[in-house]
């Protein structure tokens, strides 16, 4: 328990964090946060699962991929990427192989990119 009550603290810190790296274009540090959120659920929440684990690792250590975490329910779900858009078909390949080698499975990878976020809109 004392673990999972760490985890949920430092990631409302790391939610505060990741905010203000967001307001300040800072990606780098954003990316940071990101690796730290993916490793607290993993070791302390122990919310994620190997194929999961696989995914992260695979992508961790690539110099193109500015963060990495897993998203969804744990336990199986998906991992959001921040990669640099002109490597990302490299990413997809180098990524997509590790994980195969790695689980058997040939991953999906879904290409999105940020908006604007939400805002008000006056209905007539």
């Amino acid at each position: 328990m004392r673990k999972r009550a760490e985890h949920i603290i430092f990631e409302n810190a790391r939610v505060r964090e990741a905010a203000q790296a967001l307001r300040s274009g800072d990606l780098i540090l954003l990316g940071k946060i990101m690796r730290k959120a993916n490793d607290s659920i993993r070791y302390l929440y122990e919310a994620t699962g190997d194929e999961l684990d696989a995914m992260f690792d695979a992508a961790r250590g690539l110099p193109y991929c500015i963060g990495s975490r897993m998203t969804g329910g744990g336990f199986g779900g998906c991992t959001v990427n921040i990669v640099e858009s002109s490597r990302t078909d490299e990413f997809i390949s180098v990524v997509g192989k590790k994980y195969t080698e790695k689980t058997g499975i040939v991953p999906e990878f879904y290409i999105c990119e940020s908006g604007n976020g939400a805002k008000e809109e006056q209905l007539s």
